[in-house]
């Protein structure tokens, strides 16, 4: 908002305030600490915190701009301290107007559900999905030859071939779903949540430090709903060795990140030799494969996304913000194998493809916050963190 006053408008309020006496001069400063004002006279500008005013072309008329809202976080790690940004550290920071959303308005979404099977019973799903009487649909993508046991009566099983792990098939169903003409998914709205998990939900296979515990269905879809990136992980950081892990990483350290080998806890491959292919990616680091796969580069700061566990939950339209020649061109890197370095790069980069991109206040304030950033070797390369933390 920009008004435009005479010199002398200025000059009567700044000397009823008691501030200044006398007249406007060529190239005169002055101050007025209790308007929170700051002028400089022909043709010069002067800045504060609050106000910005420039000299119009007139000599005689002062152009003053209405003070922006300047957002900073106060904290990014401290719950209920800071309402805009105290539990943006953790990836669980909500907007301020739902921060208090009831479950009520949650029976309200609508819900789809995408599970990545190999040998797990599925019956943890009806537990899992008790409160919600909304799920629109549910699809298992099994692999490995096992049965599939425990299925809800109301989901579709699909059979794929036994490559690229979880990743793999949650690229396929994202293919199919922007693909689906006929509405056969029941996915109609880009405010839908979607909800991707594994079959081993067990504490046994977190994959992160200092975590105990999955994320519940209630808080998944009260994140991906009310948050300021429209995405949810399976797993909260936690704390680990007086250490408060972030749930952001620098990017220019996650992209160098490689692994050379993998063996799993979980043996996926039991209906076949291993395979022949060379575990190691023809991409090179994580960077060479987002670079390759990834056609459209929507993060603006090198403070990105991450997510660990195979577990997290988007909306439609996080996912459409990406085109399909770059979903199309994942789901093809993630079929070379079925124990490759492809899985272990999407692994961490569903964050950062699947939630809006951080604010500059907000990068700013995580960066500043952390002392700390785990090398490129290290399996969390890139990861954000407090050392020092209170446990």
């Amino acid at each position: 908002v920009a008004i435009f006053v005479t010199a002398n408008f200025v000059l009567d309020n700044l000397k009823a305030s008691g501030t200044i006496n006398g007249h406007i001069h060529d190239s005169e400063s002055f101050d007025s600490p209790n308007m929170d004002l700051k002028l400089k006279v022909k043709g010069q500008s002067e800045t504060n915190d609050n106000l910005e005013k420039k000299l119009a072309a007139s000599d005689s008329t002062v152009l003053i701009k209405a003070p922006q809202n300047k957002t900073e976080c106060q904290c990014v790690d401290c719950q209920g301290e800071d309402k805009l940004c105290g539990d943006l550290w953790k990836g669980m920071q909500l907007q301020l107007e739902h921060a208090t959303s009831g479950i009520e308005e949650l029976h309200q979404k609508e819900i789809h559900i995408v599970v990545a099977h190999c040998k797990k019973d599925l019956h943890f799903l009806a537990t899992f999905t008790e409160e919600f009487t909304n799920i629109a649909s549910i699809h298992i993508l099994t692999k490995c030859g096992h049965p599939v046991n425990g299925a809800p009566a109301m989901a579709t099983i699909e059979t794929l071939p036994n490559v690229g792990r979880c990743d793999h098939g949650y690229a396929y169903y994202i293919n199919k779903l922007l693909q689906d003409s006929d509405n056969k998914f029941k996915v109609s709205s880009d405010d839908a949540v979607i909800l991707f998990i594994k079959d081993n939900m067990t504490a046994e296979n977190l994959h992160q430090p200092g975590s105990s515990s999955w994320t519940n269905l209630g808080n998944m879809v009260r994140r991906v709903s009310y948050s300021h990136d429209g995405f949810a992980c399976g797993i909260v950081p936690g704390k680990k060795e007086r250490s408060s892990i972030s749930a952001y990483a620098e990017f220019d350290t996650l992209q160098n990140f490689f692994k050379s080998g993998y063996t799993g806890r979980q043996k996926y491959n039991e209906t076949k030799e291993e395979d022949q292919v060379e575990f190691r990616s023809p991409y090179g680091r994580l960077g060479g494969f987002y670079n390759h796969t990834v056609k459209q580069k929507l993060h603006q700061h090198n403070i990105v996304r991450v997510c660990y566990g195979g577990v997290f939950a988007t909306s439609l339209r996080n996912i459409r913000q990406h085109s399909k020649e770059t979903w199309e061109s994942l789901e093809h890197a993630l079929t070379r194998g079925d124990n490759i370095a492809e899985s272990h790069y999407m692994e961490r980069i569903w964050g950062l493809l699947l939630s809006q991109p951080l604010k500059t206040y907000q990068a700013t304030a995580l960066r500043e916050h952390a002392n700390h950033v785990y090398h490129i070797m290290f399996p969390f390369a890139g990861l954000l963190v407090r050392r020092g933390a209170m446990i």
